[in-house]
């Protein structure tokens, strides 16, 4: 790896390429996600990255609700993150750590009747989790970022 290293006066020369593959990987761990790297601390942040995806949210519906999630998941927590892990985001990573439950009323779901709801789940500003759903016994559960439930 360190093959074409040369040395001169003492002093070590690394390869361009080294760099710049170090610098690929930053740049990938760093901006990952598009959208789900947004900061989604504020409301504001929050409402602007909803916007951009497409949802309007209704005016003064946003609950927010403190909890812990369970250090191990079991089946049904387990499903729930194999939904959040295809749309790219690590809901593992939030296991047994304090996190803040964000839900807000949709009015543009296209398709559905009845009352839609956003739901985000944020750890330390960072969003672990996210889905669009309605309470409704015939209702549905999805990705918040549209495509990943074509992956």
């Amino acid at each position: 790896m360190f093959e074409n290293c040369s040395f001169s006066s003492g002093k070590k020369q690394a390869d361009p390429g080294i760099f710049l593959l170090f610098l690929s990987v930053f740049a990938v761990l760093f901006f990952s996600g598009c959208s789900r790297g947004t900061d989604w601390s504020t409301r504001e942040d929050r409402l602007a990255a909803l916007e951009e995806l497409g949802y309007t949210v209704a005016e003064d519906s946003e609950e927010l609700r403190e909890l812990v999630l369970p250090q191990e998941f079991g089946s049904v927590m387990a499903e729930y993150a194999a939904l959040q892990t295809e749309q790219g985001l690590d809901l593992y990573s939030a296991a047994g750590k304090r996190c803040t439950q964000v839900q807000y009323a949709l009015e543009n779901y296209p398709g559905w009747d009845g009352a839609v709801t956003v739901t985000l789940l944020l750890c330390r500003g960072r969003l672990v989790a996210a889905e669009v759903h309605t309470a409704d016994v015939e209702g549905f559960m999805l990705p918040l970022f549209p495509g990943a439930e074509e992956k």
